[in-house]
């Protein structure tokens, strides 16, 4: 199934794929970006229905050789050893990371990692730090980049994913760039329902002990 976009300027609270679920994402992310004018805010947003279970989707989400060793040259994803909160490593709250290549340089911090209230998955955060980029610092800065879990209404069997990548841009590459997250997501999406069915679901995480985020970082100019 092709996945559903949206692209906008507005911030609502939780997409429409996951408002069903019991689980509230209140914690706020651990760095705050801002930008100069003439940038401006842009939200890009996509749901599609994965053929595979909530939990293998989870696993797979949250391996970080999902992205170390899925990188094309010269590409790469690098998380930074003892980071996080717990002083661990890969997908752990507080632990720091980033994406780079040609014309991409994306560096952040995790902030709140969800399996929700049966641990089989639901939510998770990563925030940017001021001066990570895409094409050009004048051009594109993202910000956030967040993924919420849920069980297909009609087939509980499946999973339905949506993606958010919120971005300071300049209005001239707005429709460039709401048109390359397009491109981008939807070969992701493809990425995902071909490998994660192999996924080993991760161990249950307790839903009462939450992944407890870093405290936010005032980025400004």
């Amino acid at each position: 199934m092709a996945p559903t976009p949206s692209a906008s300027p507005d911030d609502p609270a939780v997409p429409a794929a996951a408002a069903s679920s019991p689980v509230e994402n209140t914690a706020p992310p651990p760095v705050r970006s801002t930008a100069p004018p003439p940038f401006e805010p842009h939200s890009f947003e996509a749901t599609i229905t994965l053929p595979i279970t909530r939990d293998k989707v989870w696993a797979w989400l949250n391996t970080p050789e999902t992205f170390t060793k899925g990188q094309v040259f010269p590409f790469r994803v690098e998380f930074v050893p003892g980071t996080g909160v717990h002083g661990g490593s890969g997908f752990e709250t507080g632990v720091q990371n980033i994406h780079h290549g040609p014309f991409l340089a994306v560096a952040g911090e995790i902030g709140e990692i969800n399996p929700g209230p049966d641990g089989r998955g639901h939510y998770r955060d990563l925030s940017y730090y001021y001066g990570s980029y895409a094409i050009s610092l004048r051009l594109i800065r993202p910000t956030r980049l967040r993924f919420w879990l849920a069980d297909n209404a009609q087939d509980p069997a499946n999973t339905d994913m949506t993606v958010r990548v919120d971005s300071h841009v300049r209005p001239i590459v707005r429709g460039l760039w709401a048109s390359a997250n397009g491109v981008f997501w939807n070969r992701f999406f493809k990425w995902t329902a071909a490998a994660a069915k192999n996924a080993t679901p991760l161990p249950a995480t307790d839903p009462a002990t939450p992944t407890t985020p870093t405290p936010a970082v005032q980025q400004t100019p």
